[in-house]
Protein backbone atom coordinates (compact mmCIF):
# COMPACT_ATOMS: atom_id res chain seq x y z
CA UNK A 1 0.00 0.00 0.00
CA UNK A 2 2.98 2.84 0.92
CA UNK A 3 4.37 1.93 -2.72
CA UNK A 4 1.46 2.58 -4.58
CA UNK A 5 1.18 5.66 -2.78
CA UNK A 6 4.75 6.73 -3.52
CA UNK A 7 4.41 5.71 -6.70
CA UNK A 8 0.80 7.61 -7.33
CA UNK A 9 2.73 10.63 -5.58
CA UNK A 10 5.49 10.80 -8.11
CA UNK A 11 3.38 10.09 -10.95
CA UNK A 12 1.18 13.66 -9.59
CA UNK A 13 4.11 14.92 -9.21
CA UNK A 14 6.02 14.18 -12.91
CA UNK A 15 2.69 15.07 -14.37
CA UNK A 16 2.50 18.64 -12.86
CA UNK A 17 6.03 19.68 -13.53
CA UNK A 18 5.40 18.26 -17.15
CA UNK A 19 2.32 20.40 -17.27
CA UNK A 20 4.51 23.01 -16.07
CA UNK A 21 6.75 22.94 -18.79
CA UNK A 22 4.52 23.02 -21.26
CA UNK A 23 2.73 25.69 -19.98
CA UNK A 24 6.41 28.00 -20.44
CA UNK A 25 7.04 26.28 -23.92
CA UNK A 26 3.68 27.78 -25.26
CA UNK A 27 3.28 31.20 -23.00
CA UNK A 28 0.19 30.42 -21.29
CA UNK A 29 -1.52 32.78 -19.70
CA UNK A 30 -4.76 32.63 -17.88
CA UNK A 31 -6.40 35.42 -16.77
CA UNK A 32 -9.99 35.94 -14.24
CA UNK A 33 -12.01 39.00 -15.78
CA UNK A 34 -14.70 38.24 -13.30
CA UNK A 35 -16.12 35.45 -11.08
CA UNK A 36 -17.08 32.36 -13.10
CA UNK A 37 -14.74 34.43 -16.64
CA UNK A 38 -11.46 32.38 -17.40
CA UNK A 39 -9.92 32.93 -20.29
CA UNK A 40 -6.66 30.57 -21.11
CA UNK A 41 -4.50 30.79 -23.88
CA UNK A 42 -1.33 29.56 -25.75
CA UNK A 43 0.75 32.88 -26.53
CA UNK A 44 3.77 31.37 -28.34
CA UNK A 45 2.57 28.55 -30.82
CA UNK A 46 -0.60 28.49 -31.17
CA UNK A 47 -2.93 31.51 -30.54
CA UNK A 48 -5.33 29.56 -29.33
CA UNK A 49 -7.16 29.83 -26.18
CA UNK A 50 -10.24 28.56 -24.10
CA UNK A 51 -12.86 30.89 -22.82
CA UNK A 52 -15.05 29.50 -19.74
CA UNK A 53 -18.25 31.21 -18.91
CA UNK A 54 -20.37 29.94 -15.99
CA UNK A 55 -22.21 31.20 -12.87
CA UNK A 56 -21.96 33.81 -11.45
CA UNK A 57 -21.19 35.22 -14.51
CA UNK A 58 -23.32 33.76 -16.61
CA UNK A 59 -27.14 33.15 -15.36
CA UNK A 60 -27.27 31.05 -18.97
CA UNK A 61 -25.42 27.88 -17.57
CA UNK A 62 -21.93 27.00 -17.90
CA UNK A 63 -20.43 27.38 -21.63
CA UNK A 64 -16.64 26.69 -22.84
CA UNK A 65 -15.22 28.16 -26.26
CA UNK A 66 -12.24 27.65 -28.37
CA UNK A 67 -11.18 30.28 -29.92
CA UNK A 68 -8.12 30.88 -32.47
CA UNK A 69 -7.09 34.45 -33.65
CA UNK A 70 -9.31 36.77 -32.85
CA UNK A 71 -11.36 36.24 -29.53
CA UNK A 72 -14.15 37.02 -31.12
CA UNK A 73 -14.47 34.16 -33.49
CA UNK A 74 -14.43 30.66 -31.67
CA UNK A 75 -16.23 27.45 -31.53
CA UNK A 76 -18.39 26.51 -28.47
CA UNK A 77 -17.01 23.27 -27.49
CA UNK A 78 -19.69 23.20 -24.04
CA UNK A 79 -23.08 23.04 -24.22
CA UNK A 80 -22.90 20.68 -27.66
CA UNK A 81 -24.93 21.47 -30.39
CA UNK A 82 -25.61 24.62 -28.55
CA UNK A 83 -25.66 27.87 -30.69
CA UNK A 84 -23.64 31.12 -30.09
CA UNK A 85 -25.43 33.37 -28.85
CA UNK A 86 -23.04 36.82 -28.86
CA UNK A 87 -19.82 35.34 -26.64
Amino acid sequence: MRNRVLTTSWLIAGFLVGLAFVALAFGVQVRRHDPGLWTVRFARGLDCGLDYNGPPFSEAGRSLWLTCGAEDAGWQLWPPGAAREGH
